[in-house]
Parts: C-alpha cells; sequence; structure tokens
C-alpha cells in the first residue's frame, strides 16, 4: 500500500521527529578514548556490504547461503552492515530479516542508524539552495523525482506508476510499497519544513541524465552527484559519500577504517572502497569498481557477499598492497561523479 504524508510509519526512528544532523566529517575520526581501548588489535571488524548489485540478486532478492552468512558474522560479533543509497523506508522490508544486525549506512552515507537504539547516530541534509536548484533544473522537463526525507522515499503520485518509463522499472512493485506519494514533493517539504538528505532525479535516457548533470555542475549547486542505475542521478550534500557514512560508524564503534570490508559494483561505492581496509568487487561490478579493489568474489546471482564474509571477515584472510589510483576520482573527470560548491 502506498504512503501519503498523512500516514507516515515509523515516526519514531527519527528521535519521535527530531532532527538530527551532524557535520560531514573528512577526516576518520577514533572514537573516545575508552572506545578506543576496547578495540581489537588487528583484523577486520566490519563488512559493509551495498544492496543492488551486490548483496542482493537480480531478482532482488538475498540468496540462502548469503543469508546464513551474515548471521553467522553478526553471531560472532562481526559488525555486518548494509551500505546503500536507499531510504530507511526502502531497506524495511530487507531489514526484517536481520534482527540481530545493529546498525545501516543508508541513503549514500547521509544516515547512520542504531537498529537496536531504533535513533540515528547521524543524519545529514541537503542544502535548501541545492533543492532550490534541483528544481528549477527539473522544471518542464521529464524527470521522475525521488526525494529522501527523514527516511521517507517522496515521490509524485502522478509519477509512480511510471517508472518504467524512467528506466527503473525493476524498483516498480518496492516503490508501491514503500514510497509516500504526495502531489509535488517540493511542496510537501516546504510545507512540512523537513530536512532533505538526498534527491535522486530518474530520467528517460542517459543523454538526459547527462543534461541534468551538466546544469547543476554550470550552476554550482553544492551537491555531490553520482550516476546510477540505467539512468539515475543522485545528489547528496556536498562531500558526502558512503565513506563519510562509514567513518561516522567507526567512530561510533572505535575501530579504524582499516578494519572496514567494502563490498559494492558500482560508482556510488567508490570513495568507500578506496577509504577502507578492503575493498571488495562483485563479479559483476564495473571497470571502475575493479579498478580500485584489492580482490574479487562471485556475482550477485552466485553468493558473491557470502564468499567475502567467509573468506575474508570470518576466516581473516588479509589483503595487503597498493591500489592504483582511479583516474578523475578528484576532480570527477570520469564523468560519473562531481562535487560542486
Amino acid at each position: 500500500m502506498v504512503q501519503t504524508a498523512g500516514n507516515r510509519k515509523n515516526t519514531d526512528r527519527y528521535g519521535n521527529g527530531k532532527k538530527v544532523r551532524k557535520k560531514v566529517e573528512r577526516e576518520n575520526t577514533e572514537g573516545t578514548a575508552d572506545k578506543a581501548q576496547s578495540r581489537e588489535a588487528g583484523g577486520y571488524r566490519i563488512i559493509a556490504l551495498d544492496l543492488d548489485g551486490t548483496v542482493l540478486n537480480d531478482e532482488k532478492k538475498i540468496d540462502e547461503r548469503t543469508q546464513a552468512a551474515i548471521h553467522k558474522a553478526l553471531a560472532a560479533g562481526k559488525e555486518v552492515v548494509f551500505c546503500s543509497g536507499r531510504s530507511y523506508d526502502e531497506m524495511a522490508d530487507i531489514l526484517a530479516d536481520y534482527p540481530d544486525m545493529n546498525y545501516l549506512c543508508g541513503e549514500s552515507g547521509a544516515l547512520v542508524y542504531d537498529l537496536k537504539g531504533r535513533k540515528p547516530v547521524s543524519v545529514v541534509s541537503v542544502s535548501r539552495e541545492a533543492i532550490a536548484a534541483v528544481k528549477k533544473v527539473v522544471e518542464g522537463r521529464d524527470v521522475m523525482l525521488h526525494l529522501i526525507s527523514e527516511g521517507r522515499a517522496l515521490v509524485n503520485r502522478a509519477q509512480l506508476s511510471r517508472m518504467a518509463h524512467y528506466q527503473m522499472g525493476i524498483y516498480q512493485e518496492m516503490f508501491y510499497r514503500v514510497a509516500t506519494a504526495v502531489e509535488d514533493v517540493f511542496q510537501t517539504v516546504e510545507e512540512e519544513n523537513c530536512s532533505v538528505e538526498k534527491i535522486n532525479l530518474f530520467h528517460t535516457s542517459v543523454e538526459e541524465r547527462r543534461k541534468s548533470f551538466e546544469l547543476l555542475k554550470q550552476m554550482g549547486v553544492p551537491v555531490t552527484m553520482v550516476f546510477s542505475e540505467i539512468a539515475s542521478l543522485e545528489c547528496s550534500p556536498l562531500g558526502l559519500s558512503k565513506a563519510v557514512g562509514l567513518r561516522t560508524l567507526c567512530g561510533e564503534l572505535g575501530v579504524t577504517m582499516e578494519q572496514v570490508i567494502m563490498v559494492g559494483d558500482a560508482d556510488n561505492d567508490l570513495e568507500a572502497m578506496e577509504a577502507v581496509g578492503l575493498a571488495v568487487a562483485m563479479g559483476n561490478a564495473n571497470d571502475h569498481v575493479r579498478a580500485v579493489s584489492q580482490v574479487q568474489v562471485a556475482d550477485n546471482n552466485h553468493s558473491g557477499c557470502a564468499e567475502a564474509i567467509e573468506t575474508y571477515l570470518l576466516d581473516g584472510q588479509r589483503q595487503e598492497g597498493s591500489r592504483p589510483p582511479r583516474p578523475g576520482a578528484v576532480n570527477g573527470a570520469d564523468g560519473n561523479r562531481m562535487e560542486t560548491e
């Protein structure tokens, strides 16, 4: 059943409606002295798993071997964290099968959430300036809007049933279940005065996506942009990435990024993969991800994440050695990621 703005679920997950914001940290923090004293010496403590194209197979399910590996790792005292661009609502169905999971890193790093305490560790929002600029760029164009606001997936009601038109048909059923449909997403945000952690623009073609990317780039909009899916453009708070979310989580747990494994397949995983101790590329990963990875596992249809958990998190095999720098990693020259300010 499609949610409406008037019947929002799980309002307590953000501290009974209180907005929590933390400044984006570009540098890793070690946590308090007490946490540092409790840190294990060596070994991987956390494995961060991207969802779509990584832990989820092409049917958007987690296979039995991977499920078992996740539960086994959690029972062993390791942290298994879904590290996704999805909103909380878009992950709720999956999380229901993992009551033993402690944290998630969602919304491309904008949300770090304590699942057991049912409260956010950190929430980072897009600026009002950026929201206004995106509104101007899409005005009069055939672009589907998906605003992630305080864990909700806000979409325009008129566009919800046409996701295939915007190259997102595989997510249609999920959006019917979890999306909050409104008449106008921008008007809803303004009227409710709610924060927006991420803006996704779903396009009809890669050419239309490139047009949005170039327009926002020319305007100097304060966002980080990443290409995703077939023709989607993710717009996150300036300087934000999954790496930032993982650093926040490491500070909370008193571990270092060297004790983290990141498993991914697409461009929005790159910064995290470059920042952690072990970068694992799925067998179906794109060339950018393969270039920064240290090891590769099977693809998402053949239990690649289970392989990563069993081999590197539970068995403790370490992979040393430097990774070659990714061309365009700093200035967005590869055309798939750009920070503007």
